[in-house]
């Protein structure tokens, strides 16, 4: 019998990415929410409004939750951060509300590495305290204690998947690495602030290869950070500079106050999908020009 998963967010990088990997199977049956489509088992939850799903029958004997769903503001829209509230702790809390009327047995979360972008000179591993700075930051920390007090109402595990700067080819192109590409491609001069800033990165296929493994395994709680590697700034943009052969003047702009020597322990991410070689972002960029 097909395992039926219910899935948020499903208009976005991330989960898009996963549905399109699991469709390719014959393994799974999904149900889709999402503010942008409708039909074809993808339905609009209206002011998060989940009661209108518990009496629809596609709903019935669901497997696995996943919420993909979440808000982060753009830099310019600062003043829209308390969106951040509403969407990754309201939403969330509405959903895990129909998860459990529902006695969907596992619920799997993506968090987000940000939740420790406070902390410095350390190596962060699952069991380093967190200490977010930004209020979409403590929004996804919020989001994981929301979950964790519900744990035992999922017999078969909550999973956190916590990722860093999630990249690939299908991805948002006002992010920050299209955005350097787009501006090399046309040789366009570059200034790049910050440019000293260690990244953790984590490549989409990677991320996608968890997921499918942790769909099949059975757990009590299970907090993963999810990463491919850490590089910093400069390091992206002298890669894609260099892969694209570009003509771009480039000036980076380091910033004294940020904490070069921060390290991300990424080996129990490595344990789960050891069978699968990670392929660091000097190489995945290729698909992404």
């Amino acid at each position: 019998m097909k395992k039926k998963i219910l899935i948020t967010g499903s208009s976005g990088f991330i989960a898009s990415s996963l549905i399109d990997k699991i469709s390719q199977t014959n393994e799974f049956e999904i149900l889709c929410l999402s503010r942008e489509k409708t039909g074809n088992n993808y339905f609009n939850v209206k002011e998060n409004n989940f009661q209108q799903l518990l009496n629809n029958k596609q709903f019935q004997n669901i497997d696995i939750a996943i919420n993909f769903a979440g808000y982060i503001p753009k830099p310019e829209k600062l003043d829209e951060t308390y969106k951040c509230s509403d969407a990754n702790v309201g939403y969330l809390n509405e959903f895990l509300k129909f998860c459990v009327q529902k006695k969907i047995p596992k619920f799997i979360q993506i968090s987000s590495m940000s939740i420790f972008e406070g902390l410095k000179n350390q190596i962060i591993s699952e069991n380093t305290t967190p200490n977010p700075e930004t209020r979409y930051s403590q929004s996804k920390l919020a989001a994981e204690f929301s979950i964790l007090a519900l744990r035992k109402k999922f017999k078969k595990g909550i999973i956190i998947l916590r990722p860093g700067f999630t990249y690939g080819s299908k991805m948002n192109k006002s992010r920050i690495i299209p955005f350097f590409i787009q501006n090399l491609k046309k040789n366009l001069d570059l200034d790049v602030f910050n440019s000293n800033q260690i990244i953790p990165l984590t490549y989409i296929d990677d991320l996608i290869n968890l997921i499918l493994i942790l769909l099949d395994s059975s757990c009590d709680v299970e907090i993963i950070n999810v990463l491919n590697e850490e590089i910093s700034k400069s390091e992206i943009v002298k890669i894609l500079k260099k892969g694209m052969n570009s003509d771009s003047k480039i000036k980076f702009f380091d910033n004294q106050k940020l904490d070069v020597n921060i390290r991300f322990d990424n080996s129990y991410f490595l344990n789960y999908i050891e069978k699968i070689p990670l392929k660091m972002f000097s190489i995945n960029f290729e698909k992404m020009i």
